[in-house]
């Protein structure tokens, strides 16, 4: 026959007062359907009724445990939980402490649930759903879903950056554009960037000899050193040639040409107190090339000022005359052109020698 275990309980209406009951003694509030025990100081505890709950569903091994408290006026009450793989607490509770070498994995709230302080000795792995008011003390590892602005923003290659916008820097790669406070580097023929920086076909120390081909140069070029121009073309016009220039051309030393010089334009000046020339003839008029062509005075004339009045005299080749004579003038206002104007009172006394000798 097998043995009975008979298991008493006082019973009565109301909890036991504190000291009524010894350690592990059983009773129950017939009215209210309490069961009650005592701890090791006689203190009064309830573990059953309508306000807790408790269920196991498991194996010996592994196992759920459920503590529900339904009665939200409870909402100053400590439970303490210890041991068990996964606990679920449900209700109205200021404090959880799970004392076990498991990790805690979820914390679930019943509605709009506010934990004041989530402490973890060992850390806390896992994923936390839900919004989190309050300092967060630590390390937090994993991503957020959202998230406003850094606390105190930081400097990516010059631009400030707080979360709150995207920047523009510096992309490796090549033909890489940057925009802002960056460098720009645009990579063309023979130029390339990438992650090890900017690469130009040669090198370019400032004491290389550096080639470029085509190089439009927009603003003012200062050139310190010497400059070579290898080219070779020859110059047919203005616009041909090794080295053209557009506008025009100050050369503050001495200009040494080794070609022909030809000079295009209406008026040619030199400021030079000598000049030299080595021909033996100089060519006037060279432009008279056409059939019967004898239009202007060919000659040379030089000015002089007399009382503020500029003068000029010299000698032409006066084509106004049958013989085509030369004539000297000395005296006239009016600037020779192509015609010397001048009157018999202009003309200058000449003192020579004549020898008429003979042909």
């Amino acid at each position: 026959m097998a043995r009975q275990a008979l298991i008493k309980l006082r019973r009565g209406t109301g909890a036991p007062a504190d000291g009524t009951l010894t350690e592990g003694e059983l009773a129950i509030d017939i009215a209210a359907k309490k069961l009650y025990t005592a701890n090791s100081s006689g203190n009064t505890q309830v573990i059953s009724g309508d306000q807790y709950n408790i269920g196991q569903s498991g194996n010996a091994t592994h196992g759920v445990v459920t503590l529900t408290v339904d009665n939200s006026t409870l909402s100053n009450d400590s439970i303490t939980i210890t041991g068990g793989t996964d606990i679920t607490v449900a209700g109205n509770t200021s404090v959880i402490n799970v004392n076990s070498t498991s990790t805690l994995s979820t914390i679930t709230g019943r509605g709009a649930t506010t934990s004041t302080t989530i402490v973890g000795t060992g850390g806390f792995t896992g994923n936390l759903t839900g919004n989190v008011t309050g300092d967060v003390t630590g390390d937090l590892t994993g991503n957020a879903d959202t998230a406003t602005a850094l606390e105190s923003a930081t400097t990516i290659q010059g631009v400030s950056f707080d979360g709150t916008s995207a920047i523009t820097t510096l992309t490796a790669g090549n033909g890489a554009s940057v925009t802002g406070t960056a460098v720009a580097v645009v990579g063309g023929t023979g130029v390339t960037s990438n992650a090890t920086g900017v690469h130009i076909g040669q090198s370019v120390g400032t004491t290389d000899n550096v080639q470029f081909n085509n190089v439009d140069v927009d603003g003012t070029l200062d050139v310190a050193g010497i400059t070579t121009i290898e080219n070779t073309t020859a110059a047919s016009s203005t616009g041909t040639g090794a080295l053209v220039v557009a506008g025009g051309a100050g050369i503050a030393g001495a200009l040494y040409v080794g070609g022909n010089l030809i000079v295009e334009g209406t008026t040619t000046q030199v400021s030079s107190t000598t000049v030299t020339i080595d021909d033996n003839l100089i060519k006037l008029a060279a432009n008279q090339t056409g059939n019967d062509t004898d239009a202007v005075d060919t000659g040379v004339y030089s000015t002089y000022d007399v009382g503020g009045t500029q003068k000029y005299s010299g000698f032409v080749r006066d084509t106004s005359k049958g013989n085509k004579a030369f004539i000297f003038f000395e005296g006239i206002t009016t600037e020779p052109t192509g015609t010397v104007t001048y009157a018999a009172g202009d003309l200058a006394y000449i003192e020579a020698i004549l020898d008429g000798g003979t042909y």
